[in-house]
C-alpha cells in the first residue's frame, strides 16, 4: 500500500542520514587519531550495509 510503501521510504531515509552522521563523526575520530578497532569494524560493517541496500 502507499501508506507503507511510505513508511518504508521515510525509514531508509532516516537510516541513510544517520549512517551519514556517524561516519562523519568516526571519521573526525579517525583524522584525531582517536579511532578505536571498535570504529573501524562499525565503518566497514556500514560500508557493506550500503552495498547491500544499493544492490
Amino acid at each position: 500500500s502507499t501508506a507503507q510503501d511510505s513508511g518504508l521510504y521515510a525509514e531508509k531515509a532516516a537510516r541513510h542520514k544517520l549512517s551519514d552522521i556517524i561516519q562523519r563523526q568516526l571519521l573526525l575520530f579517525r583524522a584525531a587519531r582517536c579511532s578505536l578497532p571498535a570504529a573501524h569494524w562499525y565503518i566497514n560493517k556500514l560500508r557493506y550495509a550500503q552495498k547491500v541496500m544499493n544492490k
